[in-house]
């Protein structure tokens, strides 16, 4: 900003306008400043809400991690049994024997 005087204005007065433009513009730099520091603060408490939110879904991560694992045991448990049952079709042919040897038994006696 350049401030333009007049030949007629006093050396000493022409000092008091430019140091009064000067002080004026520090005080705005300095309300500024101000508000970006406030601004600054803001986004510290919401960086830090957000840390606390992370840890807090980490946490539950963790949890649905430790349960997933209990149920792929169960799942595996769950085939270890299955695979040692009959089907049904073996149970059907081994259902059929048994009525036959019943039969065969009591022919027999």
């Amino acid at each position: 900003m350049e401030l333009r005087y007049e030949k007629n204005i006093p050396k000493k007065d022409r000092y008091t306008i430019v140091l009064e433009d000067i002080h004026d513009q520090f005080r705005s730099f300095g309300e500024e400043q101000d508000i970006l520091t406030t601004e600054v603060q803001d986004l510290k408490k919401s960086v830090q809400n957000l840390e606390t939110r992370f840890d807090g879904l980490e946490t539950e991560v963790h949890n649905l991690s430790t349960k997933v694992d209990a149920v792929a045991d169960d799942v595996s448990d769950i085939k270890t049994t299955l695979s040692q049952k009959v089907d049904r079709e073996e149970f059907v042919q081994r259902e059929r024997k048994v009525v036959k040897l019943e039969k065969f038994v009591l022919s027999k006696l």
